[in-house]
């Protein structure tokens, strides 16, 4: 019975589009409208890695900067581990890039340690966005470790499951 089913969860379209704002934004301000990116997704068919990539372009475009992919996506089922093991041949294997987008914030934090091992510099010769507002993404923005992360709302969600419940 449809009545009895519910969804909870964040919409995956926008936390794409809020990484692409921001990114736009960034982008613009150094007088940039052509970025080329890495990309590194999570689970390939799942709703929440293609939306989010999706997002994340389109929003991009929408805001003037033409975003080109400077390699495949990075498929790395949201794993940190796995994440910093496939990026950090791309650190060095001379490919341009101006950005890591990543559909979630462990695969960014993945990211971020091949960056340092690497000698690279986040805000400086790169720029790194995750999605989750983990508390330790969120200190590495405020460090500048990273450049952003996109606030998805668990203990919102949790609360309007158990709501859903009633």
């Amino acid at each position: 019975d449809a009545e009895n089913v519910y969804y909870v969860g964040s919409d995956e379209d926008t936390s794409g589009y809020f990484q692409g704002e921001y990114l736009a934004e960034y982008f613009k301000s150094q007088g940039k409208k052509e970025i080329k990116y890495l990309m590194i997704q999570g689970t390939l068919g799942q709703v929440s890695t293609t939306k989010r990539s999706a997002g994340v372009l389109k929003a991009l475009e929408d805001n003037g900067i033409k975003a080109t992919e400077a390699s495949a996506p990075v498929v790395a089922d949201y794993d940190r581990p796995t994440a910093q093991e496939m990026i950090q041949p791309l650190l060095t294997s001379g490919i341009e890039y101006d950005c890591i987008i990543a559909n979630n914030d462990a695969m960014a934090l993945g990211a971020l340690q091949s960056i340092q091992q690497a000698g690279r510099t986040v805000g400086k010769d790169i720029y790194l966005v995750g999605v989750d507002a983990l508390a330790e993404a969120v200190q590495d923005v405020l460090d500048g470790n990273m450049t952003g992360t996109v606030l998805n709302d668990d203990v919102g969600q949790a609360t309007k499951a158990a709501e859903a419940t009633k």
